[in-house]
């Protein structure tokens, strides 16, 4: 199993330093800067195997290698077993902000009827330091859509999270003045996940929409 997954990493090397050589052609690029984040199961011998359908489910552990790779070079930065466990699988994402490298579901929103059954509360953000690979928080969140990153924080429908603890953000309500989660929920047909800039949040409602 260890020379397997070391052949696999020479062979990513490879393809690194072959595209280095057409970067270096490229002035601009900055090469202090570049890496790239890679993902692979622990257990290769998996995919080899055959599974009835259904036999499989989001309860069993998802333990994955995460890489960091020098883009340039292809030399190996950190290399670290994380336990994925909740963060969909086979419909895992990823992104990259503040300093923070997230694992989520990359959904998204034909199944929004699991959430009003609390069907979705074992979906899972784990986020892990770019700079070692260590993990710095992992929560389950019950999130309708892949989540989007807006400044320092996570946009996860229908609430919103601090990017760096994951802790749910907060608002008053303009009413009674109670404490309550900020929520943003789209009403009628959402199908497809909302993008967004530093200011606005767009999205499909029906038809298409924007909250600012």
């Amino acid at each position: 199993m260890y020379k397997e997954r070391e052949g696999i990493l020479e062979e990513l090397r490879e393809k690194k330093r072959f595209l280095a050589e057409k970067l270096k052609e490229n002035k601009s690029y900055n090469r202090k800067a570049q890496v790239e984040y890679l993902i692979s199961s622990l257990e290769a011998e998996l995919f080899n195997e055959e599974y009835p359908e259904g036999s499989l489910t989001y309860d069993d552990a998802d333990v994955r290698n995460v890489f960091a790779l020098d883009a340039v070079t292809g030399e190996l930065i950190w290399r670290r077993p994380v336990d994925l466990t909740g963060c969909c699988g086979d419909k895992m994402g990823a992104a990259y902000g503040g300093g923070l490298l997230l694992f989520f579901g990359n959904h998204g929103n034909h199944d929004a009827w699991r959430f009003k059954e609390d069907g979705l509360k074992w979906r899972r953000i784990t986020a892990l330091s770019t700079e070692k690979g260590d993990m710095v928080w992992s929560r389950a969140l019950n999130y309708r859509t892949r989540p989007v990153i807006v400044g320092d924080k996570i946009i996860l429908e229908p609430r919103a999270c601090d990017l760096r603890t994951g802790e749910i953000v907060m608002r008053e309500h303009p009413i009674t003045g109670e404490e309550v989660p900020w929520e943003f929920l789209r009403p009628g047909h959402t199908c497809g996940i909302t993008a967004a800039s530093a200011k606005a949040l767009f999205y499909r409602s029906a038809c298409t929409a924007f909250y600012d």
